[in-house]
């Protein structure tokens, strides 16, 4: 316990501490700074090297995964999509811009639709 406050103490003290303006070539103290400050508090929250006795259980959980085949299956369907009428405008010769209305109209699209069964057969049977 008594290290471990330590260690505490000492990683405050380094985080509290004011910072001195940089000079070149500190890069390899910060490095260095960097690697102590994370192996004393890796220690101090992962650390158990040196105690004996019980250290706890840990849990395991096992989740087992049912695979449930769906009651359906998807089919590709053609759709009907209306596209509405809009105005647009556009230059005649003479350089005078013009109104043109663009009719509405259709076009096919393909979509992907789930088809759901009563049943749940492999062979997608219906039960009745």
């Amino acid at each position: 316990m008594r290290k471990m406050l330590t260690t505490l103490g000492i990683a405050g003290a380094m985080a509290t501490a004011a910072p001195v303006a940089g000079q070149a070539g500190d890069e390899g103290w910060a490095a260095l700074g960097g690697f102590l400050g994370g192996t004393i508090l890796g220690e101090v929250f992962h650390g158990h090297h040196g105690h004996h006795g019980h250290q706890g259980g840990h849990t395991v959980v096992v989740e087992e995964h049912h695979y449930v085949q769906p009651a359906g299956h998807y089919e590709y369907e053609k759709r009907e999509v209306w596209h509405e009428g809009y105005y647009s405008y556009e230059y005649d010769r003479c350089g005078r811009r013009i109104r043109v209305w663009n009719p509405g109209y259709y076009t096919y699209t393909t979509v992907k639709v789930w088809v759901e069964h009563r049943g749940h057969h492999r062979d997608y049977a219906y039960c009745d």
